[in-house]
């Protein structure tokens, strides 16, 4: 990411943990599931495999969480994502009219933030 000139960043953020963990926690729950259920019927390397489907999914999750940065310049809103190849969302702040928060029970509990 370039920044223009005179613009400095104020912020950096990504998204928070709980959306790293939600997935990741359903992921291990199925894996757990499967392992269970299957495991006197299924030959050994389809257990296998199975576990290093899950692994990778949970290093993809992972690495999408990592690779989303949000940058809050004197200038503009930045949004960056991507593992492999990186997709930059760009608005000028004097674009912005309004920006509106929704909290529920749970985020306002937890104190979520981006």
């Amino acid at each position: 990411m370039r920044l223009e000139v005179k613009e400095k960043i104020i912020f950096k953020a990504h998204p928070h943990w709980l959306y790293l963990a939600f997935p990741e926690f359903i992921l291990a729950i199925l894996g757990i599931f499967f392992f269970l259920f299957t495991f006197t019927l299924l030959p050994s390397w389809i257990l296998l495999l199975f576990l290093v489907a899950i692994l990778f999914a949970m290093l993809i999750i992972f690495l999408d969480w990592i690779c989303v940065n949000y940058y809050l310049t004197n200038l503009r809103l930045i949004e960056e994502r991507g593992i492999i190849g990186k997709r930059i969302m760009v608005v000028p702040l004097n674009k912005v009219q309004d920006i509106t928060c929704k909290f529920g029970v749970l985020e306002e509990y937890l104190v979520l933030e981006i």
